[in-house]
């Protein structure tokens, strides 16, 4: 079986290659810059598609979804969000159910921070994309860190 790359090193390595990103829409083309910039994978979903509660968990054989990258992708040991009907992201790919198009109007994003980062630096780190997202895109945003401190987070989603 062969190594999964997670997204910020498959752009990383698409780019060294010199097959560069065609812009998508702002919300994809600013993740992505993001993802570039600090070297994590970031997965942004439209709310809209987003059912119930999200949860993070690490996936088994049962779990799995349809990718923005045309395949149905198995998520067995890898970390992954899911709400209500299911799987919808990862540090790998994002679901086709909850992806983000020019007409998303709200929409969450999910830093797969490394552990070894101090939570000082985190916390800046999201507050930083936040400010920049949010001056170049309008809106509002809020933050919210999980950490073996804090391990659930409730953020209240207007609709």
């Amino acid at each position: 079986m062969g190594r999964y790359r997670h997204s910020a090193e498959s752009l990383m390595r698409r780019i060294a290659k010199q097959n560069y990103l065609s812009p998508v829409h702002l919300a994809v083309d600013l993740n992505n810059f993001f993802s570039l910039e600090h070297e994590i994978p970031i997965g942004i979903y439209d709310v809209n598609h987003i059912v119930g509660d999200v949860e993070i968990n690490l996936g088994n054989s049962e779990t799995g979804y349809d990718g923005l990258n045309g395949r149905y992708n198995k998520l067995t040991n890898i970390l992954y969000s899911k709400d209500e009907k299911g799987a919808f992201g990862s540090p790998f790919v994002d679901s086709v159910r909850t992806s983000v198009t020019e007409e998303t109007t709200e929409a969450l994003q999910i830093f797969y921070l490394r552990p070894s980062l101090e939570e000082d630096y985190c916390n800046k780190l999201l507050s930083s994309c936040g400010k920049m997202f949010t001056q170049v895109a309008g809106g509002e945003f809020t933050t919210a860190l999980l950490s073996a401190d804090n391990p659930s987070v409730t953020i209240e989603v207007k609709k």
